[in-house]
């Protein structure tokens, strides 16, 4: 009996200390863990965080760029209506057989362009211009040869073309080209020259719609 009786005691005193210790630790080590696991998972949301922060700047930049790419096609197309305008009433005052031939041709080059068809505009405002048509706007047909060029990114072809624009006396294309003479210079890298464009732009047309343009340029050069 009293062998039964010790055998019930141990296994108790066995059941007790099974008890305790999955419990309680007994040493530091469970806590250095649970810190550790704490501290895991709270870096893990900073990490991430800055992971999808990172491409913030960049998207920003593009943002900019593409909204500088729209101000100059939206600049393009008021031009292009305006040039359209002073087509028709030159053609209209003049009157007489074989006015509407240039008309159309220069309404092609214009749509061709707009398409990105710039070879074919490019051939099309040459055509006329060695024609020497429409006439008064001799000057227009020389300013989209050079943005026919560049929409080709043949910018040495069209900084030349650009600077042809001056030959004439007058030209309701000064300020358009003076702008394009920067562009030119800021996509061949020349820095430097493409400031001095825009800062001629601002100081010899300083009621140009491109000068707000120019001052953007010049800040982010």
């Amino acid at each position: 009996m009293k062998n039964i009786k010790y055998f019930f005691v141990s296994l108790a005193l066995l059941a007790v200390i099974a008890y305790v210790t999955g419990c309680e630790p007994l040493d530091g080590d469970s806590q250095d863990q649970d810190q550790q696991d704490t501290t895991q998972q709270a870096q893990q949301p900073k990490v991430d965080t800055a992971k999808q922060s990172q491409p913030t700047g960049d998207l920003a930049s593009r943002v900019d760029s593409l909204g500088d790419e729209l101000n100059q096609t939206n600049d393009r197309v008021s031009k292009v209506q305006e040039e359209m305008d002073a087509v028709k009433d030159m053609m209209q005052t003049q009157g007489g057989g074989g006015i509407t031939d240039p008309e159309q041709s220069y309404k092609q080059g214009l749509d061709l362009f707009f398409n990105r068809q710039y070879q074919e505009s490019q051939n099309t405002f040459q055509q006329l211009l060695d024609a020497n048509k429409p006439e008064g706007l001799q000057s227009n047909d020389q300013y989209w040869v050079g943005e026919c060029y560049y929409g080709m990114h043949n910018y040495s072809a069209a900084l030349d073309a650009f600077n042809k624009v001056y030959s004439f006396q007058s030209s309701t294309k000064f300020d358009d080209a003076q702008m394009m003479i920067g562009m030119c210079y800021l996509r061949m890298g020349n820095r430097a020259r493409a400031k001095a464009a825009f800062r001629k732009l601002i100081e010899k047309y300083p009621d140009s719609e491109y000068v707000p343009r120019a001052r953007k340029m010049l800040a982010n050069i």
